[in-house]
């Protein structure tokens, strides 16, 4: 049993709901995430997090985090989590069209999006100095 690996394999789902109960439980995890994102704290209050979000476009969204600003501002992050699977075609203006229409909706004032990968995915996504877009 002591040669046994502790987990045999990591897949999206599981780093999915790893940040998603993070997201959920700890301020202090929403803080780091917002600011690693803006640039600097803008974390005030947790609205929801969600996972597997299928919006009018029957595109998902892996990852859906809103949250009230320092400024009182609805903030939402999409987020794609990206372990092992190819990019899909037009998935980063998916994520973005369904930003901006959580915008004309109503439900939340704006928004980024995230690609949470590890390093080998980088190097084989064509700009990979992008990590988060607004």
């Amino acid at each position: 049993m002591k040669d046994m690996n502790f987990i045999a394999s990591i897949n999206e789902r599981d780093i999915g709901l790893l940040i998603l109960e993070e997201l959920t439980v700890s301020d202090e995890f929403r803080d780091w995430f917002s600011a690693r994102l803006f640039g600097c704290t803008v974390y005030n209050a947790a609205g929801g997090a969600w996972h597997s979000v299928v919006a009018g476009d029957n595109r998902e969204s892996d990852l859906l985090f809103i949250f009230l600003s320092q400024s009182g501002e609805r903030i939402a992050i999409l987020i794609e989590n990206k372990i092992d699977a190819p990019p899909q075609p037009q998935q980063a203006q998916g994520y973005r069209n369904r930003g901006e229409q959580g915008e004309v909706d109503g439900f939340w004032d704006s928004f980024k999006t995230c690609l949470v990968a590890g390093t080998l995915f980088s190097v084989f996504t064509p700009n990979r100095a992008v990590r988060s877009r607004s």
